[in-house]
């Protein structure tokens, strides 16, 4: 099989570390003080984050339970968006949406739409004719 030049970079990187963790007794001391204070950190700042997702997904399910499914309220809505910037991010920090005046709009269009196949009227037909209207 054909490897890219990228994959076989990736992997010889991926066996040189393995092979670096497998060393890490030999290591100096400064050097596992170090090596323990990232692992250690990088594990915390994941554990933070998985812990905002939970907090964030109670907070959705209470302010859902109580306004019975009209609210959905997110906290930090943009924080799983994989092409946004660290910054866009954290951008907005909440987002309240009603979702019982957003259902009322579509069922007033669904309505308004079928009224209008009824009467054997299309959508252009309504337009050109308010336009008529407008004009006299």
């Amino acid at each position: 099989a054909v490897v890219s030049t990228q994959s076989g970079h990736y992997g010889r990187g991926l066996l040189l570390g393995v092979i670096a963790m497998a060393l890490v007794p030999v290591w100096p001391g400064e050097a596992q003080i170090a090596f323990q204070y990232i692992t250690n950190g990088s594990g915390v700042i994941v554990g933070i984050f998985f812990a905002l997702l939970i907090v964030r997904l109670i907070l959705f399910m209470l302010v859902w339970m109580f306004s019975k499914g009209i609210y959905h309220f997110w906290l930090l809505p943009n924080i799983n968006e994989d092409k946004l910037g660290i910054i866009e991010t954290f951008k907005p920090l909440y987002s309240l949406d009603n979702y019982y005046e957003e259902k009322e709009k579509k069922d007033r269009r669904k309505k308004r739409r079928e009224a209008r196949e009824k009467d054997g009227i299309s959508g252009s037909e309504v337009t050109s004719a308010t336009e008529d209207k407008k004009n006299i």
